[in-house]
């Protein structure tokens, strides 16, 4: 008789504690939209006299999480924003910005980036508990949680400006005025497939192959490619790009970048190909017909070949323009030679380039190879691409300090070497997009 009470205690201490083991991680579920943000105490928040908040803190206005990361172009951007944001609504709104990131990375960030300086909000840094509540794939990502703690709206950056915020004050709800982001996400790597071959056919047989799409749902947007070999295939991907974007890809080469700078249009109408009507998200115009994705797979019988195949694809399946490379005279930024200054020649040795957000180290290397991280990573945003006129066709040794991301910071760098950029007018090569006349 006790053997069989001593049974029934266990499985009764065994059925309440299944449903404790079936909890997510630290007992807390994943939130969605009206669901009740928990008064949990957060550590390691800096800019903070404690380190340390409880969300029940924000009772009583609303508040808006920032998930962020310090190389998020977009999320640096928004802090300034955000920032005046919150003097504007002072009492009625807060913004807490969240990173996975530990303390040391957050502050190197707004120690150098010139867009940071002088802001100090306070920051919850190498946070795991924030983002196992919002599970997300894409930043920024921000959650607007109501005075009473519980959880409005889920947004991108569009949705986080002054008007909306105004009128989320002065609504019930704040899912009549946000457009609620969504995360869906699809398991496909840059090595997976766009469009499965028949399974009977044999990979080893293929010579070429493309696929082209419409925007695919939950599909990161990404490129990639695999250079074919004498020995094996090779393939280039591009996954919900424009079609401006695809003309950039395709055209562009390890010593000549066409960013958004280096283009010229001559068409009617530029928004079949880049995204203009701001009141639209990026996200919602490419779904409206103007994503694409393009798969290319070629065999070693066709090595070499991919890119100039690309071209000419796109030229067949966009007959309506026509995109070439042409040598114009074209605003530029240039890298020039002023006059005296320490040795950049190179002293031989390895070719290697060492770069991160604050510096940049080049050995050996010729000049191209800096103006090419200037302009696909750093200096995206300037207003001309930037060109070597320096005449100097031999490999350089260059050590650059500061935030790369600001022009004047690297002209600054550049300086001790008899360097620098300056706005000029000269004949480079450009992307030129154009209509294809119907008789064409």
């Amino acid at each position: 008789m006790k053997y069989t009470h001593v049974l029934l205690i266990l499985l009764l201490l065994l059925l309440i504690r299944t449903p404790a083991a079936a909890q997510t991680e630290g007992g807390l579920t994943p939130l969605k939209r009206g669901d009740t943000l928990p008064a949990i105490t957060l550590a390691g928040v800096i800019n903070h006299p404690t380190g340390s908040l409880n969300l029940a803190d924000y009772r009583g206005r609303w508040l808006i999480l920032d998930f962020w990361a310090t190389w998020c172009a977009p999320c640096i951007g928004m802090f300034p924003k955000t920032d005046s944001l919150e003097r504007l609504f002072e009492g009625q709104l807060a913004f807490l910005p969240v990173t996975y990131q530990d303390e040391a990375a957050v502050k190197t960030a707004f120690e150098k980036r010139k867009l940071l300086q002088g802001l100090s909000p306070a920051i919850v840094t190498a946070d795991n508990t924030l983002r196992y509540l919002f599970p997300h794939q894409q930043l920024p990502h921000y959650v607007w949680v109501d005075p009473q703690g519980v959880v409005q709206a889920i947004t991108g950056l569009d949705e986080v400006n002054a008007g909306h915020i105004q009128a989320v004050l002065g609504e019930s709800g704040a899912a009549k005025v946000l457009r609620q982001k969504e995360d869906s996400f699809l398991d496909f790597g840059r090595y997976d497939r766009l469009v499965a071959l028949n399974p009977m056919l044999p990979q080893e047989e293929l010579r070429y192959s493309s696929v082209l799409t419409g925007y695919v749902e939950g599909l990161d947007g990404f490129y990639a490619w695999e250079p074919a070999t004498a020995e094996k295939g090779g393939r280039i991907i591009m996954t919900n790009h424009s079609l401006l974007g695809l003309y950039r890809k395709v055209h562009s080469t390890a010593t000549e970048y066409y960013g958004l700078n280096r283009v010229v249009y001559e068409v009617r109408d530029r928004n079949a190909l880049e995204h203009l009507d701001r009141e639209q998200s990026y996200k919602d115009w490419l779904k409206a017909g103007n994503g694409y994705c393009y798969e290319l797979q070629v065999g070693p019988q066709l090595a070499g070949q991919e890119w100039a195949l690309a071209r000419q694809e796109l030229d067949r399946l966009f007959p309506q323009y026509s995109a070439r490379v042409e040598v114009r005279k074209h605003p530029v930024i240039a890298l020039v030679r002023t006059g005296k200054g320490k040795s950049f020649s190179s002293r031989g040795g390895q070719s290697r380039a060492q770069t991160g957000p604050y510096g940049l180290r080049l050995q050996n290397v010729p000049f191209n190879v800096l103006l090419m991280r200037l302009n696909t990573i750093y200096l995206q945003e300037t207003e001309a691409p930037l060109v070597d006129l320096t005449g100097y066709e031999g490999g350089v040794d260059l050590e650059l300090a500061g935030d790369l991301s600001d022009l004047e910071a690297v002209r600054k760098a550049l300086q001790p070497y008899g360097l620098d950029l300056v706005e000029k007018k000269a004949k480079v090569k450009v992307l030129v997009i154009r209509d294809r006349s119907a008789g064409n």
